[in-house]
């Protein structure tokens, strides 16, 4: 008979009190979520003396079908074996553990020791990976032992609960401060400062109300995975810190000794606005750094992705060839398109290897970033026509294919002639069409045809997809769908004074930036130029988009410096604006080829996250305008957008690419 292979074991005692099981439980809802099977093996540890329940959690996730128990002394066979406090294999667990498993990890919290270190190798072989829960564990295991091997990136913890749960802002007028401090230290009350201690930040109701969670561990115990601060960070409440904890946070949370709190918290605290953002920003830090897609990402580097088929457990120590990824932007000069592969690329697990091939002039820009970059020329540059383009196009591609043997070539934008013929003669790849939905009703069905060379289709997320009329809302086989790609995630964002500084913006006065087709700003016979006049006699500065896309790429990285953009509804500027919060007025082009610019920005207007203008060269220009330069306008947007808002996919969809360039390896190996 046939042994079931589940995706992820899980050993550990799970009678143990601490941040552990909350740690377990949050991948234990990340992999169900995903589709992906976990099996507990649970080892009665000498920690423990007498009969004690399983944390009530992990029960409950037995319980409810998210986990599976195996049977003690019962073997299991995983893909991964994750183990958690290590130093429950401390003496002769009984009975014995017997897990069979292609990869191991050791996720430590504090030094094991060398009785237990044996025992996990007696156990599980060679090949395992020994993985901190931290930055400040990782610095102790080293500080201890310097020449000890660790895996290369933290085990760190995950966190699973609701990245957005509405707008954190302050709820009265004395400041209400959550202090966890497993030391004793406290602060009183005072008329000004109400202090609530938390003995377990991770009870239910503990940070509510609260309007900062502040957290110093005992001296002694490094405060190890973190975890009550993360939570806190979930939840929206802005967190004060020991210094220590800065390679962890870095600019999501700050930093001070105890008696800093007081003046350190009525600071943050006096600026409602600036309050929210902090919040924010540390919501956002957590959901995107410590969110179940990072768990994923992490499993998909190992071989464990939804939806792979279980192959029989490999010898812990036999790793994958590192064969990469071929990314292919093929929209022509504009930089779209390689934007959102290298949105995916610069996510994709540490040592991948990544080569971009762009008919972009942005090719520069993924050099720049990093990216081992091959220009192929649109054939409008050369003066081509299609059939001597495409055969260049075909050659380009295998050449490269031949090269760097990737084990998936991803190509985002529509599947011409030379495409089709490198897929057809370079079959034993896996081929992705990087995919947009919202195209134009009735337009691209040639393009669609095509879709056969592919054996996946990835389809970043759309905003608007309510509003989609295109040929692909019925093209749904085989179809993997994440989240809105863009290239930063917001906790990347400049602040609103360094975006200004960095840009050249005048301080006290009002700035917008405009791309609205090809029109010189000056010019007000184009609607740029209007745009421009009607701005400027309002008082705002004038940025025009241009030239300052490759000098400032990423110019995201900047839209806090403005406080009102005008540009076309394209897709990636258009997630940006709504997911960075940004307020903005949608000139759609309602001649773009494939992209349904119109539908997308009229569906932003009717949600009440943006203004719009469809003919700039109407009467309504002016009246749009009007409304836009208002600063309760532009806040009433902001807020909106705050609400609808999706996350950036691009982290979940390079966890996908991931496990499948994991599984052409092996299958090439």
């Amino acid at each position: 008979m046939t042994a079931t292979v589940h995706d992820v074991a899980i050993l550990s005692d799970f009678r143990l009190p601490g941040d552990a099981p909350a740690g377990v439980a949050a991948e234990i809802r990340a992999q169900a979520r995903a589709g992906l099977g976990t099996t507990l093996v649970h080892v009665r540890s000498p920690l423990l003396a007498g009969d004690h329940p399983f944390d009530p959690v992990i029960t409950g996730l037995i319980r409810d079908g998210s986990a599976d128990l195996a049977a003690e002394g019962e073997p299991v066979t995983a893909r991964l074996l994750v183990v958690r406090r290590p130093e429950v294999l401390a003496g002769d667990p009984a009975p014995e553990p017997r897990v069979r498993s292609g990869r191991a990890v050791v996720v430590l919290d504090t030094e094991p020791g060398e009785e237990v270190r044996r025992r996990v190798a007696s156990l599980f072989g060679a090949g395992i990976e020994w993985a901190p829960v931290s930055p400040l564990v990782r610095a102790e295991l080293l500080r201890a032992d310097p020449g000890r091997v660790l895996a290369e990136a933290d085990w760190h913890e995950v966190v699973d609960g609701p990245v957005r749960q509405g707008e954190p802002v302050p709820r009265g007028p004395v400041p209400v401060i959550g202090w966890h401090a497993p030391s004793g230290s406290s602060l009183p009350d005072s008329p000004d400062l109400q202090v609530r201690v938390l003995a377990d930040p991770g009870a239910a109701g503990s940070l509510a109300g609260l309007d900062f969670f502040v957290h110093f561990p005992d001296p002694d115990r490094p405060g190890a995975s973190g975890r009550a601060v993360l939570e806190a960070m979930a939840a929206g409440v802005p967190v004060i810190v020991d210094e220590r904890f800065r390679p962890m946070f870095g600019d999501a949370a700050f930093y001070s000794d105890p008696a800093g709190v007081p003046e350190l918290v009525h600071r943050l605290y006096g600026n409602r606005e600036h309050h929210r953002a902090i919040g924010l920003r540390g919501r956002e830090f957590a959901g995107i750094r410590y969110g179940p897609a990072a768990h994923l990402a992490r499993l998909a580097d190992r071989g464990v992705r939804p939806g792979a088929s279980p192959s029989p457990a490999l010898p812990a120590s036999r790793t994958a060839p590192n064969r990469g990824v071929l990314l292919v932007s093929d929209n022509g000069a504009g930089p779209s398109s390689l934007s959102r592969l290298m949105a995916i690329g610069r996510r994709l697990p540490e040592g991948t290897p990544v080569v971009v091939a762009t008919q972009s002039h942005g090719a520069v820009v993924a050099h720049r970033e990093g990216f081992l970059t091959e220009y192929i020329p649109s054939p409008g540059v050369l003066g081509l026509p299609r059939e001597p383009w495409s055969e260049l196009l075909r050659s380009r591609l295998e050449h490269l294919i031949d090269l760097h043997r990737p084990a998936v070539v991803a190509v985002d934008g529509v599947p011409h002639d030379g495409i089709v013929a490198a897929a057809e003669a370079r079959p034993g790849i896996t081929w992705v069409w990087v995919r947009r939905s919202m195209w134009r009703r009735g337009a691209g069905h040639e393009w669609l045809d095509r879709r056969r060379v592919f054996r996946h289709v990835l389809e970043p997320g759309e905003f608007a997809s309510a509003a989609d009329e295109g040929v692909t809302v019925t093209d749904r086989d085989g179809v993997r769908v994440v989240g809105p790609i863009t290239y930063l995630d917001r906790a990347e964002l400049a602040g609103a004074e360094e975006a200004r500084a960095a840009l050249g913006l005048a301080p006290g006065r009002p700035a917008a930036l405009v791309q609205v087709g090809d029109g010189d700003l000056d010019d007000i016979s184009t609607p740029a130029g209007r745009i421009a006049r009607h701005l400027r006699g309002a008082g705002f500065q004038v940025v025009p988009a241009g030239p300052n896309q490759v000098r400032h790429y990423p110019i995201s990285r900047y839209l806090r410096g403005f406080d009102l953009v005008v540009s076309g509804s394209g897709y990636d500027l258009f997630h940006e604006l709504i997911g960075f919060e940004v307020p903005a007025v949608f000139v759609p082009d309602p001649g773009a080829a494939l992209d349904d610019q119109v539908n997308r920005a009229r569906f932003a207007a009717a949600a009440g996250a943006a203004l719009i203008v469809e003919d700039p060269g109407g009467d309504d220009l002016d009246e749009v305008l009007r409304q836009a330069v208002r600063q309760d306008v532009r806040d009433a947007l902001r807020r909106r957008c705050a609400e609808v808002a999706l996350d950036n996919g691009a982290a979940e969809a390079a966890g996908w690419l991931a496990g499948l360039v994991w599984e052409g390896s092996v299958a090439h190996a």
